[in-house]
């Protein structure tokens, strides 16, 4: 469970730390489809659902906070 959850932030902060250019690499990425389809419409913006911005998300698993954060999710 702890290598899926650092699979998805090591591979999907990508997408949400800078934007991507389009092509057959981006599409390709199954954790930039996961975070475009399952999160980034209702966690980003101006008005984020539930107060929580994805773009918070960090790949550091050393501070607690984060990673709880990361299991939450």
């Amino acid at each position: 469970m702890i290598a899926l959850i650092a699979a998805i932030a090591f591979g999907g902060l990508k997408i949400i730390a800078a934007e991507t250019p389009a092509g057959a690499k981006a599409k390709s990425d199954p954790t930039k489809q996961l975070f475009a389809q399952h999160c980034q419409k209702c966690h980003a913006g101006p008005k984020p659902k539930g107060d929580f911005l994805i773009e918070s998300l960090s790949p550091d698993f050393a501070d607690r906070k984060n990673r709880e954060q990361w299991l939450t999710v």
